[in-house]
C-alpha cells in the first residue's frame, strides 16, 4: 500500500491519531478496520455533549434539579463512554496517554516517548470560549457542561449566548425551578438558524419563564457579594445580579501545545486547523477532524470526519469529501429544532421552499402539540427539471421529535433523491412523519392550498 511504499523513514505506525474524543476514536477504529497499525494519543476520554443533553431531556418533565443532574452523571459514568479508549485498546490500537507535541512533520513527542509516522490525524477538539467582555476573567463563571453537574441548584443564573446550547440550558434550568436571564447580543436568539424557528423557540422558552433579552450585548461583568454571585452589565438596559454566570458563546480549538508550526500545519486566525474538503491540512500526510477544524461542533459530525480523515490518510477504507450540508444538527429545546443543509435565509431566488405547519398535521392536533412546522428547500436539477421536485438542499423542522424526523430527509439528500420520491413513499397515518411527506409533495402538486414558493427574505 502507498502508506508503506513512500515513508521518509522507518515508521512506528501506519497512522497516529492525536485526540481521544469522538473524532479521534472514529479515526482510530476506521484505521484498524482497514488493517493499519494505529496509535492513539489521548490525555483523557474526550468530550461530547451527551451529559448536557441528558440533563436537558430530564428537565423536560420538570423533575427536581438533583434528579436531572443525576441523569447527566449517569451518562458520565456509563460504561460505553468510559470504555471508549479501552475498547480501542482491545482492538490492538496502541494507546499512548499524555499530550502530544510535534517535533517535525513526521514525528511527535508524548512525555518522553517519540512516535514516528508518515500519517497523522489531529483530533484534539475544542474548549468553551470566553467572550470579549470586561471583567470576564475575574469573575467565577461556568460552562454549560459544568453547570449540569452541580450538586445544588443556584436560585438564579444568567447565560451569555443564546445559540443552541444557551437556549437548551436556559429552558431546562427554568423548568427545574431556576430563575434564568438569557442574553443575546444579536437581534434574535438562535441567530444562525431559520428566523421562524427562532421565533417558535423564543416563545416556548419565554412561556417557561426565561427572561430572554435579545439585542443585549453584555458590556461587563463584576463580582456581587456572595460566592459565585455576578452582576451582568449590558450595553443597554438594566444590569442583572445572578447567583451563577454561564458562558455559552462558542468554542476555541485545542491546538496551543501541539506546536503545529513544527509540522507545517497552518491554522486560521482563531487557531482552527485549516483543511480542504478531504480534511487534508497544509502538511503532507497530516489530516484533521472534529472540533479542531472549526466545522460543525457535534459528536456525530466529528465521528464522520474522523472516519474520512483516516480513510484518506491511509488511502483505504471510507473516503470521499466531507459534506457539512449532509450532517443534521438538532437543538434539544422543547419543541426541538432539527436542521439539515441550507436554511431559507441561505436560499437563492431560483430555489423553492415548501412548508407545512403542524396545525395541519393530525398527529400534532391529536397530541395538542401544534407549535412548529416542517420546511424543505429544493433547487433546480439538471436531470428531470421541476418534474420531480428538483434537488433537495435543506430542511428545518421544528416540533416534537424533530430530531427523529430529520433522518428521513438526511437519507434522501445523501442519496440524491427527488422530493417526489419522499411524497410517493407511504407514511403511516397518523404519524409526525406525514409532515415530511406532505411538505415534499408541494414541490410537485398543490396540497391543501399550499404549493412550493419562492424564498422569503428573513
Amino acid at each position: 500500500m502507498e502508506a508503506r511504499t513512500r515513508p521518509r523513514f522507518d515508521q512506528d505506525h501506519d497512522l497516529v491519531v492525536i485526540g481521544g474524543g469522538p473524532a479521534g476514536a472514529a479515526a482510530a477504529q476506521a484505521a484498524r478496520w482497514s488493517g493499519a497499525r494505529v496509535a492513539l494519543v489521548a490525555d483523557g476520554p474526550g468530550g461530547d455533549r451527551l451529559p448536557r443533553t441528558a440533563f436537558v431531556l430530564a428537565a423536560r418533565s420538570r423533575r427536581p434539579f438533583r434528579e436531572a443532574v443525576s441523569a447527566a452523571r449517569s451518562v458520565l459514568a456509563s460504561e460505553p463512554r468510559r470504555d471508549r479508549v479501552s475498547a480501542l485498546r482491545r482492538q490492538d490500537v496502541d494507546i499512548v496517554e499524555g499530550r502530544a507535541r510535534f517535533v517535525d512533520p513526521g514525528e511527535i513527542e508524548v512525555d518522553s516517548r517519540r512516535l514516528r509516522s508518515g500519517r497523522f490525524v489531529i483530533a484534539t477538539g475544542s474548549i468553551p470560549s470566553l467572550p470579549a467582555v470586561d471583567g470576564i476573567g475575574t469573575v467565577p463563571s461556568l460552562t454549560p457542561d459544568e453547570l449540569v453537574v452541580l450538586h445544588d441548584a443556584p436560585p438564579s443564573i444568567a447565560i451569555i449566548g443564546a445559540g443552541s446550547s444557551g437556549c437548551e440550558l436556559a429552558q431546562a434550568c427554568a423548568r427545574v425551578g431556576i430563575h434564568v436571564v438569557l442574553f443575546e447580543a444579536r437581534e434574535r436568539i438562535l441567530p444562525a438558524e431559520d428566523a421562524e424557528a427562532a421565533k417558535v423557540v423564543a416563545n416556548a422558552i419565554r412561556r417557561d419563564g426565561v427572561d430572554v433579552r435579545e439585542g443585549a450585548r453584555v458590556r461587563a461583568v463584576e463580582r456581587d457579594g456572595s460566592f459565585g454571585a455576578v452582576r451582568v452589565i449590558p450595553e443597554r438596559g438594566e444590569s442583572v445580579r445572578c447567583d451563577r454566570l454561564v458562558v455559552a458563546v462558542g468554542r476555541t480549538p485545542v491546538t496551543e501545545d501541539l506546536d503545529l508550526a513544527a509540522a507545517d500545519v497552518e491554522t486560521d486566525g482563531a487557531g482552527f486547523v485549516k483543511v480542504d474538503e478531504h480534511l487534508r491540512t497544509s502538511a503532507r500526510g497530516t489530516y484533521a477532524a472534529g472540533d479542531v477544524t472549526g466545522m460543525l461542533s457535534y459528536s456525530h459530525a466529528a465521528a464522520e470526519m474522523g472516519r474520512l480523515a483516516a480513510g484518506h490518510a491511509l488511502k483505504r477504507g471510507p473516503r470521499g469529501a466531507f459534506r457539512a450540508n449532509w450532517i443534521p444538527r438538532v437543538i434539544y429545546t422543547d419543541p426541538e429544532v432539527a436542521v439539515l443543509g441550507i436554511s431559507e435565509h441561505d436560499a437563492h431566488r431560483w430555489d423553492r421552499v415548501a412548508e407545512v405547519p403542524f396545525t395541519d398535521i393530525e398527529r400534532a392536533v391529536a397530541e395538542r402539540r401544534t407549535e412548529g412546522f416542517c420546511k424543505l428547500i429544493a433547487g433546480p436539477r439538471t436531470t428531470g427539471g421541476r418534474l420531480y421536485g428538483g434537488r433537495l438542499l435543506g430542511a428545518t423542522i421544528v416540533g416534537p421529535n424533530a430530531g427523529e424526523l430529520i433522518a428521513e430527509v438526511t437519507l434522501a439528500m445523501r442519496a440524491g433523491m427527488f422530493p417526489a420520491r419522499l411524497a410517493q413513499a407511504a407514511h403511516a397515518h397518523p404519524t409526525w412523519s406525514v409532515a415530511v411527506q406532505t411538505c415534499a409533495a408541494q414541490f410537485v402538486v398543490e396540497i391543501d392550498g399550499r404549493r412550493a414558493r419562492r424564498p422569503r427574505k428573513q
